[in-house]
């Protein structure tokens, strides 16, 4: 599994650092955490994509809470 927090201009003013930090602390495996750049789509910011293990892209786009529990980023279908 890798998870990618969007760290464009645009994802970085809609507070993706703070998402990043906070998964940074949350994840007991650090290294599936990475940052990726613009994906052009600012009104979707902050965006997480969850690669599972099979590489399938699951976006959350939806805003997202700091205080959320891991669980709910993980709530692939």
């Amino acid at each position: 599994m890798k998870i990618a927090v969007g760290q464009g201009s645009c994802g970085i003013a809609a507070g993706s650092m703070k998402v990043y930090n906070e998964l940074l602390k949350l994840l007991e495996d650090k290294s599936v955490l990475t940052i990726t750049g613009c994906i052009g789509m600012c009104f979707l910011e902050p965006v997480v994509d969850i690669y599972d293990d099979k590489n399938t892209l699951h976006r959350c786009s939806e805003p997202i809470s700091t205080t959320l529990p891991l669980a709910a980023l993980y709530a692939i279908p």
